[in-house]
């Protein structure tokens, strides 16, 4: 009595497209759009707020909106990263 064959394996599925993750976008993306985007269409104005050039304004401005667009895309990615629950206070200082 012989067995039968053996069925064909399946073909391996295309790796499916991987997509950038949103906190890449608002790490990244949000700043780089506010500063190389933005900031050459407000080079030319004459706009003054406060006595500050708009273009001076913006750029400023740019500072603390890049620490909070970074601080919400650490805060959306750090689910993927396992807390360190050792206990082990090796490298830290104090």
């Amino acid at each position: 009595m012989t067995s039968p064959p053996p069925s064909p394996s399946p073909s391996p599925s295309p790796e499916p497209t991987r997509r950038l993750p949103r906190s890449l976008w608002l790490g990244l993306g949000v700043p780089s759009f506010a500063l190389l985007v933005v900031m050459p269409l407000l080079a030319n104005t004459d706009v003054y707020v406060a006595g500050i050039p708009l273009l001076f304004l913006w750029v400023f401005a740019c500072f603390p909106l890049t620490t909070l667009c970074l601080r919400l895309a650490w805060r959306m990615d750090q689910k993927h990263y396992p807390e360190d629950t050792s206990g082990s206070t090796e490298g830290t200082s104090g």
